[in-house]
């Protein structure tokens, strides 16, 4: 008896275990996605504007769990019609922290949307990635690439475009001060972050040059050019030295610099040059009168102090 009494004790705990696992097996259901398709991930985000709370937490949940691959469909997010998917959706990529601080200038923009919850949202996830980014660079401060630093470059920008377009709205919310003092703190840090790596001379001199790509892209394509003449037609390099030799350049508006023409001299240009004139060359040195008269060529040897010289 006491035995079946055990049996029965065991049963009806299981049937409450699984009674108690059933709706949280439900619900996993409900908002599991698979985050390789893009179309899964826009019909959670699309439950955003549902009534029910639950399915919305459920939605963000699945959405913000995909991560990356959820990025690009929360950006176009923020501009669709419905105020509740773009508040959702800039509320989803503040979950996501540092991994979505490249959407940050369209969540500096969705803070002009006419609407006050899409508004303090996408200042929250401003917040909040900026707080995740300065997470990451403190416990990775050594190993920063250029990529990197110019990824937070853009980023500390956004923010600090963010605090002036906040500080020029004139409705008020409740926190709204709280709000902008972190974001300006933020943006410090960033910056007193970044000032030891971005007043390093390569890094300037890196942007500079992305900055004015026709400085390489000049002496560079000049270099393209005479390495195909050097290649096709060597000869020419001569040809147009000779025409550009008096073409000069300044630097200073006093100093005076050629043209430079590179492998110019370079034995292939010599030998092409020579290979070019070869033919005409002795054709007409046959046909010159001294050649024709001394024809006929009698040896003599030739003495030094009654020395032969070599090859007499």
């Amino acid at each position: 008896m006491a035995k079946r009494e055990q049996n029965q004790l065991l049963f009806w705990i299981k049937v409450t275990f699984i009674g108690a696992s059933l709706p949280l097996l439900l619900s996993h259901q409900s908002w599991a996605i698979d985050c390789t398709k893009t179309n899964d991930i826009n019909l959670k985000i699309e439950e955003f504007k549902d009534k029910d709370t639950k399915k919305v937490d459920a939605a963000i949940n699945a959405v913000v769990n995909c991560g990356e691959k959820a990025i690009a469909s929360l950006r176009l997010a923020l501009s669709e019609d419905e105020a509740a998917i773009r508040a959702k959706a800039a509320l989803a990529l503040g979950e996501m922290g540092a991994i979505a601080q490249d959407v940050a200038p369209v969540l500096v923009d969705t803070l002009e949307d006419p609407e006050e919850t899409v508004r303090t949202e996408a200042l929250s996830a401003l917040i909040q990635i900026g707080q995740a980014v300065q997470k990451k660079l403190d416990n990775d401060f050594k190993s920063w690439e250029f990529s990197t630093i110019e990824d937070i470059e853009a980023f500390e920008k956004s923010l600090e475009k963010a605090v002036g377009l906040v500080k020029e709205d004139k409705k008020q919310w409740v926190g709204k001060e709280q709000q902008i003092e972190k974001l300006r703190l933020l943006n410090k840090r960033l910056s007193n972050k970044l000032k030891p790596f971005t007043n390093e001379i390569d890094y300037r001199v890196i942007q500079w040059i992305k900055k004015n790509p026709w400085i390489v892209a000049l002496p560079a394509g000049y270099l393209i050019v005479n390495l195909g003449i050097f290649i096709f037609r060597p000869t020419l390099l001569l040809k147009i030295d000779e025409s550009v030799s008096q073409w000069t350049f300044s630097l200073t508006g006093k100093l005076r610099i050629p043209l430079p023409l590179f492998l110019k001299y370079h034995s292939w240009v010599l030998d092409a040059w020579v290979k070019q004139r070869i033919k005409t060359a002795r054709k007409e040195f046959r046909e010159r009168s001294t050649v024709e008269e001394r024809e006929i060529h009698i040896f003599q040897p030739v003495f030094i102090e009654e020395t032969p010289v070599n090859g007499s």
